[in-house]
């Protein structure tokens, strides 16, 4: 089985999209282990990329730092 990943790139200002395949390790609620294909701190999407394509133009709307729940961070981002 084979498992991929969006990753955010940065050019000039503008955010796309590039399709990572990478492999996973450990497993718990809400959380998988990337054990190959990523770097630290690299972004990947998390939420809204069921219709995107690799090299999609994004908008980054929250970056998770395990404060606070998605609904929470897309809520303060509506402006609740």
């Amino acid at each position: 089985n084979s498992t991929f990943v969006f990753k955010v790139n940065h050019l000039e200002n503008v955010q796309s999209v590039e399709k990572i395949q990478v492999k996973t390790g450990g497993r718990r609620t809400g959380e998988v282990e990337i054990v190959e294909g990523l770097q630290p701190n690299d972004l990947v999407v998390v939420h809204g990329g069921l219709r995107l394509r690799p090299g999609a133009i994004v908008t980054i709307r929250a970056v998770d730092d395990g404060t606070r729940t998605v609904g929470e961070m897309l809520q303060t981002q509506n402006g609740g």
